[in-house]
């Protein structure tokens, strides 16, 4: 009992390191404000598509009606074997700068990779006209400010990569609030993290990077085989190649809205999929990092139901319930507050549970379960 408590103190001062650090980190990032000149950026806009036909047309329809230039940029849409009409609600919008590839065309029949997706992001950039690169996904929605404020963004700090936030749409349920919520968390971590100069999150649906960056560091080369980290294993390589040259854009106009997952399995698979990257970082800090709240979270669920037979653990229990409660609320309520989703914080005592549950059960399942994802198992 002696070892396991200085076990337990040790992940505990840990997880307060690290959260204390994703909150100075996050509240020191500056908000930026655009200025009023145009930006002149030659923009190739991304999207990798598979059976997305519900969600591309107001997607598309977004992103056409951006306040950017339309001259200066293109969209590129890759088909990734949709069994839908994908395809079709694509061609309906028939624009001289949307272009739509089918991934079937640019591979050969022996193709065994598991990263259809980086497949598709590589195959298009090898055909963009753009200086800059921009990540988005199908089902995703953006102000008519969004690219002109990233490209705004980099003209100002000629930075190799731009993370934008992504955040889920108003939730129509608990369940689907705890995920709105819980992303709001990430981007928060997203800017703190990085603001100490050591990046653990991105997404690839806010994304932007300069396209020779993506080239220099050979783009996907040596993560083939990972089903997903189209965007976190291009970052750590960016930051690798310049350390210093990543920046996190901290403005509202810049945020790109999806929509969270209806149902548990679906949720779950996600996760899985996200998770499953997590063993090919690089950088052993970040690894360090993940690893340590990983085992903080895991010691607090396992002392959660301990302390039903032994009383002497819940000493311990309320300790890193105390520890935990607090950092992770004043995390959330400070990226609510900016975001303007405070309303979400009237399921953050619930969400606490549903995040200690899904962490500990994603993080030790990633990396031995392959997930079904869009009708593919990856």
């Amino acid at each position: 009992m002696y070892w396991y408590v200085i076990v337990v103190g040790v992940l505990s001062f840990a997880y307060v390191f690290y959260m204390l650090l994703y909150i100075k980190g996050w509240k020191n990032t500056p908000e930026f404000v655009p200025y009023k000149e145009n930006g002149t950026s030659r923009v190739s806009v991304i999207i990798a598509a598979r059976n997305e036909e519900r969600c591309i047309r107001d997607c598309l329809d977004d992103i056409v009606h951006q306040t950017y230039a339309p001259e200066l940029y293109e969209i590129i849409v890759v088909d990734d074997f949709s069994e839908d009409a994908t395809c079709t609600v694509v061609e309906s919008f028939n624009l001289p700068n949307i272009r739509l590839l089918y991934l079937k065309d640019f591979l050969s029949e022996k193709y065994e990779k598991r990263s259809y997706k980086k497949k598709a992001i590589e195959t298009a950039i090898q055909e963009s006209s753009g200086d800059l690169i921009v990540t988005t996904d199908a089902d995703c929605r953006m102000g008519k400010e969004w690219l002109a404020t990233l490209v705004k963004y980099y003209e100002k700090k000629r930075c190799k990569m731009i993370i934008g936030p992504v955040l889920f749409v108003n939730g129509e349920n608990i369940f689907e609030e705890f995920q709105a919520l819980d992303y709001l968390g990430m981007a928060a971590i997203a800017a703190g993290s990085l603001n100490f100069n050591f990046p653990t999150l991105c997404n690839g649906a806010n994304l932007l990077y300069e396209k020779e960056a993506f080239k220099k560091v050979e783009g996907y080369t040596g993560n083939e085989n990972i089903a997903s980290g189209d965007d976190l294993l291009l970052m750590h390589k960016i930051w690798k190649q310049w350390p210093g040259e990543i920046s996190y854009i901290k403005n509202r106009s810049s945020v790109v809205l999806t929509y969270p997952q209806h149902f548990l399995k679906d949720f779950f698979s996600q996760r899985l999929r996200w998770a499953s990257k997590s063993g090919n970082y690089s950088d052993w800090k970040i690894k360090l990092n993940l690893f340590l709240i990983y085992l903080f979270n895991v010691a607090f669920f396992i002392n959660f139901f301990y302390s039903f037979f032994n009383s002497a653990v819940l000493p311990l229990f309320i300790v890193q319930a105390s520890i935990k409660l607090v950092l992770d609320f004043v995390l959330l309520y400070s990226a609510c507050t900016f975001f303007n989703r405070k309303k979400l914080l009237s399921v953050f005592l619930i969400s606490e549970l549903f995040h200690l549950a899904y962490i500990t059960v994603t993080g030790l399942l990633g990396n031995i379960i392959r997930p079904v994802w869009k009708g593919r198992k990856i």
